[in-house]
């Protein structure tokens, strides 16, 4: 009886803690490796943001040795590629220069810095006939699972997790993202009303399905990311890339993208909208 192949999977980018923390997953857990392997490593090069250029040498130190690096997209027999690079402006190039794929693409978080952006990646996929998906680890986390099954009787929808910023990157794509897209796992009716700014936190207040929603972003201290339906609470209690990297791998058996574009158009819209509202209430605040 002839053995199936496991699934080669091409991964782009080595300047984020994706890179070594999938790289971690699919050759070690036996959930995963059996399945799937991972065909190489592109270290694409091609970031001008000084935050990732810093990491890449502390990522490839890091991986086993056995991986392929290669600054090429030239790793064989490829069946899926995810693209992890940090710097969001590479995305575009690094999407249009990859071998033909017949599997869903990952593109890691943000998709891009801008929803003009965000089009141009849009336009991209259906020129070249590409399916493509993005998403925030927390999308797929087990406790937004459990929270999104009491959503319909729910009145209140609290949110919170850290918050932190990066010299050029757009405000709130870096981390900001993560409690932003928890909103948008619960319904994407989302209407976002007012920016409230504090030292120490910051609070994003709205209406999902027509239900008040308010985000409380940490910027101190070490806080975990939860959400509050009323009075019932769920945290993250698991590593925060192992419900996404379980969706990644089924969306290559299953060929299949877990995550439409127009849902991830939704989070860049909104985006582009709050990262405005923090410019005009920080120059309110100076």
């Amino acid at each position: 009886m002839q053995t199936k192949r496991p699934y080669r999977i091409g991964i782009v980018g080595a300047d984020t803690s994706h890179v070594s923390a999938f790289v971690e997953y699919i050759i070690h857990d036996n959930r995963f490796r059996r399945r799937f392997e991972i065909a190489g490593v592109v270290d694409d090069q091609r970031g001008t943001r000084q935050f990732y250029n810093n990491r890449r040498s502390q990522i490839l130190e890091s991986l086993p040795k056995d991986i392929r690096v290669t600054n090429k997209m030239d790793l064989e027999g490829v069946d899926a590629w995810w693209i992890l690079a940090g710097d969001a402006e590479t995305h575009y190039d690094l999407l249009n220069n990859l071998p033909e794929t017949h599997k869903p693409i990952f593109i890691d978080k943000p998709i891009a810095y801008s929803y003009n952006d965000f089009k141009r990646i849009c336009q991209l996929t259906k020129d070249k006939d590409l399916r493509v998906y993005s998403s925030s680890t927390l999308r797929f986390a087990s406790f937004m699972t459990h929270a999104y099954a009491h959503f319909d009787l729910a009145d209140s929808i609290e949110i919170e997790g850290p918050l932190t910023f990066v010299d050029e990157i757009p405000e709130y794509h870096w981390y900001g993202i993560h409690c932003l897209e928890m909103v948008f796992v619960l319904s994407s009716e989302v209407k976002i009303e007012r920016l409230e700014i504090t030292d120490d936190e910051e609070y994003l207040y709205g209406t999902v399905s027509n239900k008040p929603f308010k985000i409380r972003w940490i910027k101190v201290g070490d806080p975990n990311f939860k959400i509050r339906l009323d009075n019932r609470e769920f945290a993250l209690n698991e590593s925060l890339y192992e419900g996404l990297i379980h969706v990644l791998c089924e969306a290559i058996e299953s060929d299949t993208t877990p995550v439409s574009l127009d849902t991830t158009g939704r989070i860049m819209k909104a985006l582009d909208q709050i990262n405005d509202m923090r410019t005009e209430a920080l120059e309110k605040l100076s």
